[in-house]
């Protein structure tokens, strides 16, 4: 004898039954560019950042250019970070006569450039460059707080934007 095959209605309630019980995965999303996701892992260059690690820049009067957070808090706002960012700028630009000092950056795009003349003329961009090296490497900047002018000066004469 033959077996007669099931009416539509029973594999229809069969594939329903399954699909609840194994539902269809959601296509993955597209796997992104190799420079995107090296972008994504890089910390955001801010003083708040650095301020999370515990780092402390002073000015050249050895003041705290912004404060530290207590635990747990968010270290700084944003009208803060635009605060310590222009406080950043101006003890750079008050310093630049230390950069007679020194000799020319060997590398990086300050290569060849005096650095009086990079730390007078510096930007929000070049801090931001900086600090995306104190993120990088913070444990040589978290024993003491140190003058910002001092490790720009040493960071750009020594490494330079790389």
């Amino acid at each position: 004898m033959m077996s007669e095959p099931r009416p539509p209605r029973a594999q229809d309630l069969i594939q329903k039954g399954l699909s609840r019980l194994f539902p269809e995965k959601e296509p993955a999303p597209p796997a992104s560019p190799p420079a995107a996701r090296e972008a994504a892992k890089r910390p955001v260059a801010t003083l708040a950042a650095v301020a999370q690690h515990r780092i402390q820049f002073l000015d050249n009067a050895k003041r705290p250019l912004y404060q530290l957070p207590a635990r747990g808090t968010t270290p700084l706002s944003r009208d803060e970070e635009q605060i310590a960012l222009a406080r950043c700028l101006e003890a750079l630009h008050e310093a630049k006569a230390a950069g007679t000092l020194l000799g020319k950056p060997a590398q990086g795009a300050y290569l060849g450039r005096d650095p009086e003349d990079v730390m007078g003329q510096a930007s929000a961009e070049d801090v931001k460059t900086f600090l995306a090296f104190v993120l990088a490497n913070p444990r040589s900047f978290m024993q003491r707080p140190i003058r910002l002018s001092d490790a720009f000066l040493a960071w750009l004469v020594d490494r330079g934007e790389p």
